[in-house]
């Protein structure tokens, strides 16, 4: 008997705010409206949903209410206009760091959500590494961008919120 369930798993892409042009709120935004996180889900349907929030379907506390910005390719060019990058003119590429990985799933995701960022003036400038070198960087913050996911061990919200932002945690 096979029984199929959707983990209690988020995948998503960090980005160092301390960093040029991350440090701007107007490029994070950017990003976030010019990626269509509904077409992503898509990819995969029988495994994906679209993330309403950092917390994913099935734990307490989930709620279904959008809190991330709608996908919106008009404001994400306005932003970047606004942040001095109009049309992406002088935006250097963003490095975005991500594990190898063999699952074409994963290819996919980064495939769209570089073609996504690209209609907008964005480029994104992908490096697959291997897990300890995503570690390091991360925690090193010598990654402006990355892509992760992130998979509760527990069914407790704690699982999601304390590591990703605790003050002073290494994934914050």
């Amino acid at each position: 008997e096979m029984h199929r369930y959707q983990d209690l798993s988020l995948s998503f892409m960090g980005m160092n705010t301390g960093v040029p042009p991350l440090d701007d709120v107007r490029v994070r935004r950017a990003i976030a409206s010019a990626i269509d996180r509904k077409a992503l889900a898509e990819l995969s349907p029988s495994t994906r949903r679209e993330a309403q929030g950092i917390l994913p379907p099935g734990l307490p506390s989930y709620s279904p209410a959008p809190k991330a910005l709608p996908f919106d390719p008009e404001a994400a060019r306005r932003l970047l206009a606004e942040a001095g990058y109009p049309g992406g003119r002088g935006l250097h590429p963003i490095r975005l760091y991500t594990a190898q990985s063999g699952s074409s799933e994963v290819v996919k995701s980064i495939q769209k959500q570089t073609q996504d960022l690209a209609a907008v003036g964005i480029t994104l400038e992908v490096h697959e590494v291997s897990w300890r070198e995503l570690n390091t960087r991360i925690e090193g913050h010598d990654a402006p961008a990355f892509q992760l996911g992130w998979v509760a061990d527990l069914p407790d919200p704690d699982s999601f919120l304390r590591t990703l932002f605790e003050p002073g945690g290494s994934a914050n």
